[in-house]
């Protein structure tokens, strides 16, 4: 895709400077959500421009720098939420959350939002809502590394997995701080309720979180394969006289 058209208009004919600069924060971090749900490895975020854009009712078009194939599919997206199905590509929870935020412009003095000839409005955000209510949810574990404490918009820590790059928003109560500073920075096992991204494919969030947190060694503590063979290899024939 060469380029993508957006327009807002507002309220009272030109649009307010402060709901412009949300709606395009909105959109930039949308289209980095994007980015990163279409491609198997972490890389530079694509560059993008602004190559045209009207007073009044905006109008302006973005332009691709390089991979362009993003915005392609950062379109295709902002279709499948419009009508309420699945994006082809795997988002998470959160990933919807921020798409549903290009509308928030439309609670101010916005009265109207266009991707493309896609409209931005409240059948996109009940979609938006109704996909991520879909969710499952279960009483289950994570395990990562704890980091990012928050206590700002609700309390929670984000758990890495194992070779991930997407943290796991864990939440937790007041009284619990003391519990989740003691193992910040460390590899645990977390029980909850664990929300499911809309997809049922890994998890969103974890929410009444267990006191019970269970802290793990490194994974660099465990013994490599072939040490594991070589124990087996001498492990008695038979469970008797030397492993009583």
């Amino acid at each position: 895709m060469e380029n993508l058209k957006f327009r807002a208009e507002g309220q009272c004919g030109p649009v307010d400077f402060d709901d412009f600069s949300k709606l395009t924060e909105a959109i930039c971090t949308a289209l980095e959500r994007t980015y990163r749900a279409s491609k198997s490895e972490t890389g530079r975020f694509p560059r993008y421009e602004i190559t045209q854009i009207e007073y009044g009712s905006v109008d302006w078009t973005v332009t691709p720098v390089d991979q362009a194939g993003v915005l392609e599919e950062f379109l295709s997206v902002i279709h499948q939420l419009f009508r309420g199905s699945l994006p082809r590509i795997e988002l998470t929870g959160s990933d919807i959350r921020k798409f549903r935020q290009i509308a928030a412009p439309l609670k101010s003095r916005t009265k109207k939002i266009q991707i493309g000839d896609i409209p931005i409005n409240s059948q996109f955000e009940r979609n938006c809502d109704r996909l991520l209510a879909s969710a499952p949810q279960s009483i289950g574990t994570v395990t990562g590394r704890v980091e990012g404490v928050n206590i700002h918009k609700g309390n929670f820590v984000r758990v890495y997995p194992e070779g991930e790059d997407r943290g796991i928003r864990c939440y937790f109560s007041n009284e619990q701080y003391p519990l989740l500073w003691s193992v910040m920075g460390k590899r645990v096992r977390i029980t909850g309720l664990v929300t499911r991204n809309p997809t049922g494919i890994g998890v969103d969030s974890v929410r009444d979180i267990d006191d019970d947190i269970v802290e793990l060694g490194e994974e660099s503590d465990l013994p490599p394969l072939m040490g594991l063979f070589g124990l087996f290899a001498k492990s008695p024939t038979s469970i008797g006289e030397d492993w009583q």
